[in-house]
């Protein structure tokens, strides 16, 4: 039932998705990939208190289900509820210590203006020096929120398109908004 509730929702038909959800629920409660399904197709659906709702009852059901933490701590970042969102990334971090969860809750450290322990949160897992794109372009971003603009610049440097010029691609970083921060 979960997977074509899945084709269901890629399709768009959310409440048939939504129907077939509750059947494979009536048969097993608990069922975490079940639960976080119908928060993803929720959130779909823009109804972000019952999205929230399916995601904390997937965790409850299963604990160590990566998904469902997530998922909350993107909503809580979209909806400017960094400290929920940081809270539960946290205990994310502490059962599944993967990128995606450090860069969540990076973002909501970064949404709370705690600059230094988003920054110490990168450098530890990632280095000073950060080879992955992703990884040096967020620690570039905390520094350069934390006001130190020296060691940003020369982060953000090495991720610069050579076809532009220095001004242009730090014009064009101050012109972008990143998931809600503003640079």
């Amino acid at each position: 039932m979960t997977n074509m509730a899945s084709v269901l929702s890629r399709d768009g038909k959310n409440v048939e998705a939504l129907e077939k959800i509750e059947l494979a629920l009536a048969v097993e409660p608990n069922n975490s990939p079940a639960l976080h399904l119908a928060g993803q197709i929720y959130k779909d659906m823009r109804e972000s208190k019952k999205a929230e709702a399916a995601w904390l009852k997937a965790i409850q059901a299963q604990p160590d289900y990566l998904y469902p933490y997530l998922s909350l701590g993107a909503l809580y970042y979209n909806q400017g509820s960094f400290e929920l969102g940081k809270e539960i990334l946290v205990k994310a971090n502490q059962i599944h210590d993967t990128s995606n969860v450090i860069f969540l809750l990076v973002f909501n450290k970064i949404g709370l203006r705690e600059y230094a322990e988003a920054i110490k949160l990168i450098e530890d897992r990632f280095g000073k020096k950060p080879k992955e794109y992703e990884s040096r372009f967020i620690l570039g971003l905390a520094y350069l929120k934390s006001g130190n603009r020296d060691k940003a610049r020369r982060l953000l440097l090495e991720l610069k398109d050579p076809t532009l010029t220095e001004d242009i691609f730090f014009q064009n970083l101050k012109d972008t908004e990143i998931f809600g921060i503003e640079i």
